[in-house]
Formats: structure tokens, C-alpha cells, sequence
């Protein structure tokens, strides 16, 4: 009897298990793939029939995901990749001033890498579609369902300031968060907006300035946007930055403010016609049918008139989380504490500088006076200046008058002459009346009152010998010449 009790229990319990499994969705299966992007089923039955959803799972690269490379330097990624070990290590990010974003990207690809958003080159799970894709140019993306508050969507383009893009919003399932659409440019651009749904906020951002109005909603849209907004200094982000782009900045941005992003759709540019088609809501991860997504859920929307704001900072105050307010609390009690104690630092250097000059100065100052008392001797007096004396005499030898030069200017007569008192040796054939000598202390005398006007004839030659008789010319050169000298008396002038 207990026996047949106990199995009609287990039947029981199994009918009702029967009953709650079935218009119930089962736990999803483990992943096809450790890494690399793998897949997961889970099976709902009702009714007799049974549907299964598939999803992306393990999004990550795997480890083993590198590019060789040989020498010094990895000629891969636009030069933003150093080459060691024969690895290509990348190294963007690294240098940006103020902040260092580098452990923000992939090791080996120097992809965008931020919470669960890890950027991949056309991957399969992309929530949004192009179709103008030319000359090699590729979609990056990336999608996470990690953000319990807010869906966030972001779209990133180089851009082109002379024609807009157009953005297409179809629902793939149930919305049951507010949706955030971001959009970002190098150039100032032209968004068209065309939804479905009901956008929260639109933000919109660009390293150029953005021309007026630059976000539209086309005549044909169900639904619009109840908030715009305008970011200044939001950088441009199209999903690599190795040729230069700001994504990992944009993406650290929208999650201080928003959460965390839920997907993220980046080209360098698109062709004619440049249409972005997103899709919201439901599963970001769920792999799309081969029909595509058909929601047959109602939705009402309104178009409402838009509330412009601008944000001026690229860290707009916001509601931080409990880890990140006590982080901020943290940082800026430390602040506090330091900066008092870095103020009493620089006071008190400062005021030992002054000290040690003021006492350098003192010492200096009284080795000087030290010096000067020790060193200083009375100046001697000045000394009268004295000036020569001259004696003025005639040619006779007698004194006109004698004076002082240094208190009376003299005019001297005009047959005077300088005579000195004491005599000097006369040359020879001029007599001593004639010839002024003057001492050793005088100035030299004139040369007109030495040499007379009218020299006399000269009577001897410089070598002392008389002169020839001229009277006779003809008689002088007419003369005999002596004879030539004899041999004998020519040798013997040698032998001398």
C-alpha cells in the first residue's frame, strides 16, 4: 500500500513538473566555443511545438591571437605597434595626455576593448547593417547586455560635412529600457532619424563644429526623441584608433553617464546611399533568423517636441554608483589631507630661503668692512705741478726776461732766440757765438734759430779733402793720367 502511494506521488510531481516546463524557456546551453565567438541554444515548448532561440556567447579573442613580426619595429596597425619577441604589442593609447587608456585596448590587434564591449572587424553579431561599403573599408562593433538601467547604441563615422546620413531604427523585440542613441563624427554632419520606437535621448558629438541643427527626424517617422543633446569635446570614434580616433574615450564617457554600452557600430565612411539600420530592443545578443526579427508587439510613441540641452564638459555630473561615489569621497579627502600639508612645506622652505640669504648678506657685508678698515691708508696729497722755465736771450746772448709760462703767455720778439745757459760741443766749421746750445732739461730750439739765413760757402769736402781747382776746366780734365802701376809693386800690395 505505501509502495503504490509513493509511485502515484512521483507521477504527480512529474505531471506538474510536465506542466510548469512547458511555455517555459530552458537554460541555455553551454557554449560551442571557449573563445573567438561561440553560440548557446535554449528550447521553449508550447502547445506541442517547440521553438529554440540561439545566442552569442564568449565574445573574447582568444590568447593565442598574435601577429609576428621580425626586427624592431611591427609595420601591422599603422605603426601603433612595437615589435618584441617577434610579436607585434600595441601601443595606442599610451601616450594620451592627461590619461593613459592603453590597458582600454587589445594587446595583439589594438582593437577597442571596454567592460564586455571588445570590439571585432565585421562581426557576425553586429546590430547594425551598411550596405555601401567600398575600397576595403569594414564595419567594427561590438554588443553587450550588461546595463541594467539604459539600451545604448552607438554609432560612429568619420564623417562628411557636405552630405548627412540617414539612420533607420527597426524593433527586433520587446523595449524595456529607455533607449540612448549616440552619434559620432570627425566632421560636423547631417543625422536623418527614422525610428519605430521611442527614442530617450539622442547625443550627439564631434571632434569639428557641428553646423545648426544637425539631428532631423524625417517627415515619415513614427516615433522621435525626447531629449538632445549636444556634447562638447566628445571626439570622434569609429571603432579603430590606430589612424587616430578618440573610442575608448567615447565609450568611458557614455558609460560614466549612461552605463554601460549595449552595442557599438563603427565605419570610416559609407557611399551613396548612406543608410545605418539599427536594431533595438529584445536580446542584443540573440542571433538573428534567417527571416530577420518581426515583433508584433504593439508600440506607442508620440512625436513630442525635443528638449535641446548642451553639455560642456566631457564628464557631465551625474549619479554615480556607491563604488564610484566612495572612490570620488576617497580622492577628494585626500585632496584635502594634502594639500594643507603641501601649503606648510613650501611656507617653510620659503622661509629659510629668506633666512640664509638674509644672514649671506650680513656676513658678506661685514667682510667688507672688515677688509677696508684693515687695507685703508691715508691718500696721499696732491702734488703741485710744475712747468720748465725757459731763458729768453737775443743773439748776443743777453736775457730778455725771465718768467713763469704757467701764469704768463709770452710773446717772444722776432730776432730773439732760445739760448740755453749751459754750453754744448760745437760742429765743426761753425763757430760757438753763432751756434745756441741748450741744456738737458730744455726743449729743443727752432731749427730757423740755429741754421742762419745765408749759409756760407762751404770749403771742405765731407772727406776733408780740398776741393779741385775749377778756375781752369779744360786745364782739370786736360791733365796727364798717372801711369799704370808695375807688377812688382802690384804684388806686393797683395802680399800686404
Amino acid at each position: 500500500m505505501s509502495r503504490k502511494c509513493c509511485e502515484i506521488g512521483l507521477q504527480f510531481i512529474f505531471l506538474i513538473s510536465l506542466v510548469e516546463i512547458r511555455g517555459q524557456w530552458t537554460s541555455w546551453s553551454s557554449c560551442s566555443k571557449s573563445c573567438d565567438v561561440g553560440t548557446q541554444i535554449r528550447t521553449k515548448i508550447s502547445d506541442g511545438s517547440t521553438t529554440q532561440e540561439e545566442q552569442f556567447c564568449n565574445l573574447q579573442y582568444c590568447p593565442d591571437l598574435r601577429v609576428r613580426c621580425t626586427g624592431r619595429y611591427c609595420h601591422e596597425f599603422d605603426g601603433m605597434a612595437d615589435c618584441i619577441s617577434n610579436v607585434c604589442i600595441c601601443k595606442v593609447g599610451r601616450y594620451s595626455y592627461p590619461y593613459d587608456y592603453s590597458r582600454y585596448y587589445n594587446k595583439y590587434n589594438c582593437y577597442p576593448e571596454v567592460g564586455n564591449c571588445i570590439i571585432r572587424q565585421s562581426p557576425p553579431f553586429a546590430l547594425a547593417q551598411v550596405q555601401s561599403l567600398k575600397y576595403g573599408y569594414m564595419l567594427r562593433g561590438c554588443v553587450a547586455n550588461d546595463n541594467p538601467d539604459y539600451e545604448v547604441h552607438v554609432i560612429g563615422i568619420y564623417g562628411n560635412p557636405f552630405s548627412g546620413y540617414d539612420v533607420v531604427i527597426h524593433q527586433r523585440g520587446e523595449v524595456t529600457k529607455p533607449i540612448v542613441l549616440v552619434l559620432s563624427s570627425y566632421e560636423a554632419t547631417y543625422w536623418w532619424i527614422d525610428t519605430s520606437v521611442h527614442i530617450h535621448s539622442v547625443i550627439y558629438g564631434s571632434t569639428r563644429e557641428y553646423p545648426s541643427k544637425p539631428i532631423n527626424f524625417v517627415d515619415g517617422s513614427k516615433c522621435g526623441a525626447s531629449n538632445i543633446v549636444k556634447w562638447e569635446g566628445f571626439g570622434s570614434a569609429d571603432g579603430s584608433d590606430t589612424g587616430g580616433g578618440n573610442t575608448v574615450k567615447v565609450l568611458l564617457d557614455i558609460e560614466r553617464v549612461y552605463g554601460p554600452v549595449t552595442s557599438f557600430s563603427g565605419v570610416y565612411t559609407l557611399y551613396s546611399p548612406r543608410i545605418i539600420k539599427l536594431e533595438v530592443g529584445g536580446n542584443p545578443l540573440q542571433k538573428s533568423p534567417i527571416n530577420g526579427f518581426k515583433y508584433n508587439g504593439t508600440v506607442q510613441c508620440e512625436l513630442v517636441t525635443p528638449k535641446y540641452s548642451v553639455v560642456t564638459s566631457t564628464r557631465p555630473t551625474t549619479t554615480l554608483s556607491d563604488k564610484e561615489t566612495k572612490e570620488e569621497e576617497g580622492s577628494s579627502s585626500s585632496i584635502v589631507i594634502i594639500i594643507p600639508i603641501v601649503t606648510v612645506v613650501l611656507v617653510s622652505v620659503f622661509v629659510c630661503l629668506v633666512i640664509m640669504c638674509c644672514v649671506y648678506k650680513r656676513d658678506k657685508s661685514s667682510r667688507y668692512i672688515s677688509t677696508w678698515q684693515t687695507n685703508s691708508s691715508p691718500r696721499p696729497a696732491p702734488q703741485t705741478r710744475s712747468y720748465p722755465i725757459y731763458e729768453i736771450s737775443d743773439r748776443n746772448g743777453t736775457s730778455l726776461f725771465n718768467t713763469d709760462l704757467s701764469t704768463t703767455q709770452i710773446t717772444p720778439q722776432v730776432n730773439s732766440i732760445v739760448r740755453p745757459t749751459s754750453a754744448m760741443s760745437t760742429d765743426e766749421g761753425l763757430s760757438g757765438d753763432e751756434n745756441p746750445v741748450l741744456t738737458l732739461a730744455d726743449p729743443p730750439p727752432s731749427y730757423s734759430s740755429i741754421v742762419p739765413d745765408t749759409p756760407e760757402p762751404r770749403t771742405k769736402s765731407p772727406s776733408n779733402k780740398p776741393f779741385p781747382d775749377t778756375t781752369s776746366h779744360e786745364q782739370y780734365h786736360n791733365s796727364p793720367e798717372p801711369p799704370p802701376p808695375s807688377y812688382s809693386s802690384y804684388m806686393q800690395q797683395e802680399r800686404l
